[in-house]
């Protein structure tokens, strides 16, 4: 059985790209974990051209992603994460999703389980719709909480960009899990019955807002049912650190250079230099990023939403 394999979704031409950057990284800079296999879900109707599928230990696996009902948006990662989760059960022990926008600068041994962690994750960038821990939860987080029978307010983890003391909630560019909790099945199980409950939508994600982040919400609050607070491992922030919010984040907790970063993430296709927004990176580095066919030139591309 592999120890750790990374699984990612390609939903479109324009993100294959940025997955064989991020596949490409995880080879170059991974170290120990530079042979994990990559599994690479995709539509059905889509084989992503820009993406080598003969690659080494990369493996795609097509996927039927149906439109979520009211629209509501990241359906087929949920979908894709729970298909993932039943499918590699038996072939991994941790397995880790990852957005294909980011990359693996350092070898990214925080994402390797162990006995006493059975989930790695960050904590949200900034609030955004999360529950301050000393007030009562709102009625989107209550209507959450009621229906997974969860309690909301034992603890908390603080958003790293905004410094605010929130109720567990955390972001989902990347994080790994251990397959066997079945805790990916039952987050599409918990976010088909919400999205397919008319009352519920209509309620509670009437802005775009909640209906953009539901499913973090939803496995947020899942996290904190099926596992012990110290069963989850807090992962440093070099990890999911957000560059397309580098400029905003308080200086003290600003990178230096992209170098001491392991594991950096970004919204919209990626341009070298205009992605690392004003972050430098070591000559080594930034030539091979120049290097890299997925890395266009700043000012060329067609920049594309990958807001999560």
């Amino acid at each position: 059985m592999q120890r750790l394999g990374f699984v990612t979704l390609i939903g479109s031409e324009h993100v294959a790209a940025d997955g064989a950057l991020l596949l490409s990284s995880l080879r170059q800079f991974g170290g120990d974990i530079s042979s994990a296999p990559l599994w690479v879900f995709h539509a059905e109707s889509t084989l992503p051209g820009a993406f080598d599928f003969d690659a080494k230990d990369v493996h795609p696996v097509s996927l039927e992603l149906e439109p979520t009902p009211h629209g509501i948006p990241f359906g087929a990662k949920v979908s894709a994460c729970a298909h993932a989760e039943r499918y590699l059960a038996g072939e991994i022990e941790t397995l880790v999703w990852i957005n294909p926008r980011a990359l693996i600068i350092q070898p990214p041994v925080a994402f390797q389980l162990d006995q006493s962690h059975r989930a790695a994750l960050r904590p949200v960038h900034i609030k955004n719709i999360g529950s301050p821990i000393d007030q009562h939860p709102d009625p989107f987080w209550q209507a959450i909480y009621d229906f997974l029978g969860v309690d909301g307010s034992l603890n908390s983890v603080e958003s790293y960009v905004d410094l605010q003391r929130i109720r567990p909630y955390f972001n989902t560019h990347m994080f790994a899990i251990n397959p066997k909790l079945g805790l990916l099945e039952a987050w599409l199980d918990a976010f088909k019955e919400l999205t397919e409950d008319d009352e519920f939508t209509l309620e509670y994600c009437a802005d775009d807002l909640h209906r953009i982040f539901l499913h973090q919400a939803l496995f947020s609050a899942l996290l904190t049912q099926q596992l012990a607070w110290n069963q989850i491992r807090i992962l440093p922030m070099e990890y999911s650190y957000p560059l397309h919010l580098h400029d905003t984040i308080p200086l003290e907790r600003q990178a230096k250079s992209l170098d001491e970063l392991i594991c950096p993430v970004y919204e919209d296709t990626f341009e070298y230099p205009r992605t690392l927004n004003g972050l430098s990176a070591s000559e080594h580095l930034a030539s091979w990023l120049r290097s890299q066919p997925g890395a266009s030139p700043a000012g060329s591309g067609t920049v594309q939403s990958g807001r999560e």
